[in-house]
């Protein structure tokens, strides 16, 4: 990122698009893409990873994201995500007593729609499909 950043040639006009490197993780962060190549508050995209117990983004990753934009959007919850339904007080407490933690099948990613329309009164709209949420 850094030779993009400092070739004038990219650095002339801002993106308020970003497609989220290396699925949110920290290692793809670089204060300078969000600073010097993107406008305030972009649209910022991202799709999780889970493999190995390796799981992308973490939960810093993303307070880290929506510090930085209001306007994300994931394909597919992460994988630390609370997404089981509630149980009764009882079945919690004897789960969390016996160190147990469910967590929904995998499902198949979602779908982020961006659509732009430029000019006088330009106009985006984002849809989300089969899982895709707002971070």
């Amino acid at each position: 990122w850094s030779v993009i950043q400092a070739d004038p040639r990219h650095n002339t006009r801002k993106s308020f698009v970003f497609k989220v490197a290396h699925h949110g993780g920290a290692s793809g962060h670089d204060d300078g893409t969000w600073s010097t190549l993107l406008h305030d508050k972009p649209f910022a995209f991202l799709s999780p990873f889970h493999h190995g117990g390796q799981d992308l983004p973490k939960r810093d990753d993303v307070k880290r994201i929506k510090n930085l934009t209001d306007k994300g959007y994931i394909t597919k919850e992460p994988a630390w995500s609370p997404r089981s339904r509630k149980r009764e007080p009882g079945v919690e407490r004897t789960l969390r007593e016996g160190g147990i933690t469910i967590w929904s099948a995998s499902t198949t990613p979602g779908h982020v729609r961006f659509r732009f329309t430029p000019g006088d009164g330009a106009t985006h709209r984002v849809d989300v499909f089969e899982g895709a949420r707002a971070l």
